[in-house]
């Protein structure tokens, strides 16, 4: 047999989560969930009363889910709540952070890693009730929100309207259905916004993204492995990673929120090449006075012709690192040709006058 707890004994982690603004109703859809998972073996005694003190906060983002349980115990079908100064209606079957001020901070990093302007076009993908996307509204030209979820979708509308926000528009699809269809249909934003599950991202989802090339990706997540994996795509498409910052939603439980942007390179002016100094010619001491130059310089000054080789021995002589093969042998057990004295200073104060020593 299972029952529930009396409000007043339920553990003090989740009275202060309904003390947050939570609202009373969350907390017993809470005592729903315990009423499914633990046995009535008296809640203190349990010896799962820790971990479930851990699980707790968590679990109250799927008790918002319990569609069946929540009905049958005559709450309302919706919730609300108020983040970064706007009201939302969260229903059953929609995903939704449930501590607000942790919320607001998580929301608050991804829309300053997406640095808008005010003239970004932004697509925000798991879009769910509209949160994130509704508060990036404010900030961006146009917002589009795309979520699989019908009902979480009719809210996101609502939500605007209710918040008076005109430049936003929702779409109840999969986003591995409908954004790459927009992208092939010529959809460019600027900034792209994923909060996907745990699962990550869908390859077509990716493909999608690198077709678009947005100038920033933000990506948060609260499975790091998946959303490594994913970030990893991302980069090979010619994507960057600039920065990431983790948000702890629940000081009882291991996970995080990790958020991280990243920026598109700009291929018409990036360029990634390898370089072996080995291989170079020119050092940057060089770039003051080319071999050529001060072979014109000894000849005018001094009436010397001075050769490479020379030149690169006295380079050497005073810390100026040559390539290897300027003062080796031509042939194997072969003689090198040391620099006389006098073309020595003259290739010195050569190189004084290139101020390169």
């Amino acid at each position: 047999m299972q029952t529930f707890l009396p409000y007043d004994s339920f553990p003090r982690s989740a009275r202060v989560l309904d003390q947050a603004r939570l609202g009373k109703q969350r907390v017993e859809t809470l005592q729903v969930l315990r009423a499914l998972v633990i046995p009535d073996y008296g809640w203190q005694s349990h010896p799962a009363t820790k971990m479930w003190m851990g699980y707790v906060p968590a679990l109250t983002a799927y008790g918002l889910a319990m569609t069946n349980e929540w009905a049958a115990r005559g709450h309302a079908d919706t919730v609300y709540e108020q983040l970064l100064g706007l009201t939302f209606e969260i229903p059953p079957l929609s995903f939704f952070q449930v501590n607000p001020p942790q919320t607001e901070r998580l929301y608050r990093t991804a829309i300053d890693f997406a640095a808008l302007t005010g003239s970004e076009l932004v697509v925000d993908a798991y879009a769910g009730a509209g949160t994130i996307a509704l508060c990036m509204a404010g900030k961006a030209k146009q917002v589009i929100g795309i979520e699989i979820v019908a009902p979480a979708v009719e809210s996101a509308k609502r939500n605007a309207q209710r918040n008076g926000i005109a430049n936003a528009e929702f779409h109840t699809a999969a986003v591995e259905d409908l954004l790459p269809r927009l992208v092939a249909d010529g959809l460019r934003p600027d900034v792209i916004m994923l909060d996907p599950p745990r699962k990550g991202v869908e390859p077509q989802v990716i493909e999608a993204v690198l077709k678009a090339a947005p100038r920033r990706v933000v990506y948060v997540s609260c499975h790091v492995p998946t959303q490594a994996r994913d970030l990893q795509l991302l980069a090979q498409g010619g994507y960057v990673f600039e920065k990431c910052q983790p948000v702890d939603m629940f000081c009882y439980a291991g996970g995080v929120e990790n958020v991280v942007v990243l920026s598109k390179i700009n291929t018409p002016q990036h360029i990634d090449i390898d370089l072996d100094l080995n291989e170079l010619d020119v050092t940057r001491a060089e770039s003051k006075g080319t071999y050529q130059e001060i072979k014109d310089y000894v000849l005018e000054h001094f009436g010397l012709k001075v050769s490479t080789l020379y030149i690169a021995q006295v380079k050497q002589k005073h810390g100026i690192i040559e390539r290897e093969c300027y003062n080796a042998p031509k042939t194997e057990g072969g003689r090198v040709p040391q620099c006389p004295k006098e073309k020595m200073e003259a290739i010195e104060k050569a190189l004084r006058f290139f101020k390169m020593i």
